[in-house]
């Protein structure tokens, strides 16, 4: 019986690596084979929460995930009251995955939190996989700078061009890095040299938010070292942090925020609009902002004139979901949007008590949270197609053994 379960183990830790290492190639598959493994990211969710799903009889949920779950169906139900009082998305296929997309992530993590309870050797593998990812993108980094083959999206800084190595983008390759850098702080004695490996890797992709990342993965990598200590940073390092991620990316703020024809900055305004006129449930699924509004052109581009935006056009509407906020804003009004935020509180409330009760240092399980509000400035960060990724990542972080946790409290 006791060899059964043993064996029962190692395969389930094996399948949980074989869907981390999908997860990490699917983007770079992807892009290579035109759209094969584009719903990858929606089918290893439907897996981890039907695998949560047969283990719910062995976890009970505390106070922040009950409450993490209660946000999330009353944002469901709000977007759905938009969709059926307002009628701007009548496809019910686009409002579906719509839905699904929104709370994709945060499904996901909930369920990956019970699915690497006690998958012990998990975490360890996710190290060695990111490893080995981020020495490939290295050695890709050092062929496409000397000019033997090009990875890059054409854009140069200093007349070094963009990298982003087999990814479709480079903020892409940034993600996953992100990604790779908060496993490799776990340990005892953070792994220094791939964490700078990975900063690198990001300033390579020459994207604002990118580099404004990498200044705060080495500020914590250096704040580590100095205090000797795992504990959080106080709020006066935030504060630090968040201003010079600030000025890092001022190009991009300007662009997205303070420059008023630019496709983002309209999405921006004319979202808070729809809040206004949509008081109080918002516009519904798939109705602004979405990937899905874009694919079933939603017939608010027309009302508020943005069918004639580059980037926003029926024929061709490529920065429909580069945005986070006005999504949020407009689909499920304010009231939601406040829900929104509540719901990220509780989920970062429930990743830090795992955390903090296993003795796992602040950067590890803080990064990929910082990075996605970083990132929510100007790209879906929530919705994104890594939402999975991140899930397992943070999960096995947060499921650090208890001797691991303490060796990491007495370093």
């Amino acid at each position: 019986m006791r060899a059964h379960r043993i064996k029962t183990l190692q395969v389930s830790e094996l399948n949980l690596i074989m869907l981390f290492l999908l997860l990490l190639c699917a983007p770079m598959l992807d892009y290579a084979f035109g759209g094969l493994f584009s719903f990858v990211d929606e089918l290893s969710c439907l897996i981890i929460c039907a695998w949560a799903f047969l283990r719910a009889c062995e976890n009970k949920l505390g106070t922040h995930e009950k409450r993490s779950i209660a946000y999330m169906v009353i944002i469901c139900i709000l977007g759905c009251f938009g969709n059926l009082l307002y009628g701007f998305q009548t496809n019910i296929f686009g409002v579906a995955v719509d839905l699904f997309t929104c709370i994709k992530l945060f499904i996901c993590y909930l369920s990956a939190r019970v699915v690497l309870k006690d998958r012990r050797n998990c975490l360890s593998a996710f190290q060695t996989i990111s490893k080995i990812f981020l020495s490939f993108a290295f050695l890709g980094l050092i062929l496409h700078v000397t000019g033997i083959v090009n990875m890059g999206s054409g854009r140069m800084m200093f007349g070094v061009p963009c990298y982003q190595f087999f990814f479709s983008h480079p903020t892409n390759l940034a993600a996953y890095c992100v990604g790779c850098a908060a496993l490799l702080f776990v340990d005892t004695t953070p792994s220094r040299g791939w964490i700078v490996l990975s900063c690198i890797l990001l300033i390579a992709t020459q994207r604002a938010k990118a580099i404004a990342m990498a200044f705060v993965i080495i500020f914590l990598l250096f704040y580590n070292v100095a205090k000797r200590g795992d504990q959080a940073p106080s709020r006066w390092v935030f504060v630090l942090l968040g201003i010079g991620s600030a000025i890092l990316a001022m190009d991009q703020i300007q662009e997205y925020f303070l420059t008023s024809t630019s496709a983002r900055s309209l999405l921006m305004q004319d979202g808070v609009d729809i809040a206004f006129n949509c008081f109080p449930f918002g516009s519904g699924f798939a109705s602004f902002a979405t990937y899905m509004s874009g694919a079933y052109y939603s017939p608010l581009y027309y009302e508020y004139g943005l069918n004639s935006v580059w980037g926003l056009m029926p024929a061709n509407p490529s920065f429909v979901s580069d945005s986070f906020w006005p999504a949020v804003i407009a689909q499920f009004g304010f009231f939601g949007t406040l829900l929104l935020i509540l719901l990220l509180g509780e989920l970062f409330k429930s990743i830090s008590s795992d955390a903090k009760g296993k003795g796992v240092r602040f950067a590890a399980y803080g990064i990929i949270p910082i990075y996605l509000l970083i990132l929510s400035t100007a790209d879906a960060s929530f919705f994104n197609f890594y939402g999975p990724y991140y899930a397992l990542v943070v999960a096995a972080i947060v499921n650090l053994p208890s001797e691991q946790g303490a060796s990491v409290l007495s370093a």
